[in-house]
């Protein structure tokens, strides 16, 4: 089994090698999960003025949405483990001009920040990649000042989000390039879809008021074509499995994958399910 170090380590460089494709898909990460953003925003009970840690910042969601809901006064930090992610990031603050957001390499689990430094802290789709979560979630507890509030976001259940194409990469992709042995433990995007364990974790990482609720939204696609190019990129996990095939199976896996999430199709349009499980927590 791989040690912690190893797993950040290659989360660093599976994210990093995503990043250019995360850059390409930025406005459809910013459209469809939007509600998630309004939501952790509304939960962190952001205010101008607040200074707010942003986990796992990846492309910038919600930083920058965080950013806009801070200002005038506030200020935002987005961390990431990934330096691929950073500079993506760092590139998109000096293109939109935004004063207030900067972007560091970090690793969740070891935040480099004195007790009670932020109002608030944000993390969408962060603690399920975490090693040691509850570890994680007790450093974002412990740069929180007293009474500030830790919003974060998951993903549901795997039935709430066909758009990321699990149980049709259990058909195709599975048989050719195994992934590591079930683990629920392990780092996965759909480790915390039980809302009653995400909220102990909060629980035993010290947080009081802790409350969850599903989120609801939807990626809309042009084709299946589409869908193909945006999940076998952006999910990095999936895309590092993908380059450990030849051209034919490769070939192989995009036409049975793509013909599996044509079932959804509507007319001219791919239209996927999507659910965060998203929770809060006060210091």
């Amino acid at each position: 089994m791989p040690t912690s170090e190893e797993i950040k380590a290659n989360q660093a460089t599976i994210w990093s090698h995503a990043s250019p494709a995360w850059a390409e898909w930025d406005a459809t990460w910013e459209r469809f999960p939007g509600p998630v953003n309004e939501w952790l925003c509304a939960a962190a009970d952001l205010k101008p003025g607040m200074n707010v840690l942003d986990l796992a910042s990846g492309a910038g969601q919600p930083a920058v949405a965080v950013a806009a809901r801070v200002a005038p006064g506030g200020k935002v930090t987005a961390t990431d483990i990934a330096p691929g992610m950073v500079d993506m990031l760092r590139q998109r603050i000096e293109r939109a001009g935004i004063a207030n957001l900067e972007a560091v390499v970090m690793d969740m689990e070891k935040l480099e920040f004195p007790d009670e430094s932020f109002d608030a802290v944000t993390a969408r789709w962060a603690f399920m990649f975490a090693p040691d979560a509850v570890g994680a979630i007790a450093a974002a507890r412990r740069v929180l000042k007293p009474g500030g509030r830790l919003a974060t976001a998951t993903w549901d259940k795997a039935d709430q989000n066909w758009w990321q194409g699990a149980q049709i990469f259990e058909k195709t992709l599975n048989p050719l390039v195994p992934p590591p042995p079930p683990d629920p433990n392990a780092p996965n995007p759909l480790r915390f879809s039980d809302p009653e364990l995400l909220e102990q974790m909060l629980r035993d990482a010290g947080f009081a008021d802790v409350s969850s609720e599903t989120v609801p939204f939807r990626f809309d696609f042009g084709s299946s074509d589409e869908w193909w190019r945006f999940i076998s990129t952006v999910n990095a996990p999936v895309a590092a499995r993908l380059r450990r095939l030849d051209a034919a199976q490769l070939d192989q896996v995009r036409q049975e994958s793509t013909a599996e999430i044509e079932r959804f199709a509507s007319g001219d349009r791919l239209a996927l399910a999507a659910a965060c499980l998203c929770a809060v927590g006060r210091k």
